[in-house]
């Protein structure tokens, strides 16, 4: 924003509005499985990164990311171990922006 020579606001495009709150807000989660690998995404507005947990059906934890703006899962369990094929639960942790923290809902894997 900038003011002219009137005192008029003049809004500049691919600026924020910074008169509200900024919103954390997912709208989407991905996991795009190919054959060695699952890429995990989320998309929204105001997402800063995110993080990724999968389990076993166990609940026991398999892989956990580091906070970037995607993961990649190798299909690795923790000791470098090729996992086996099935059905495996994930969590996706999101940061905004601003500080705020959202989780998505426990989603279903099938690794093949």
């Amino acid at each position: 924003r900038n003011k002219n020579d009137q005192g008029q606001l003049i809004k500049f495009g691919n600026t924020r509005d910074e008169s509200g709150p900024v919103r954390l807000t997912i709208t989407a989660v991905q996991a795009l499985l190919t054959k060695d690998t699952v890429q995990f995404r989320v998309l929204g507005s105001d997402i800063k990164d995110l993080q990724v947990q999968v389990f076993d059906l166990r609940g026991r934890s398999v892989y956990q990311s580091n906070w970037n703006g995607s993961a990649v899962w190798t299909l690795q369990n923790q000791k470098g171990q090729r996992v086996a094929h099935g059905v495996y639960l994930y969590l996706i942790t999101v940061r905004g922006l601003n500080g705020d923290v959202a989780k998505t809902k426990l989603q279903m894997l099938l690794v093949k």
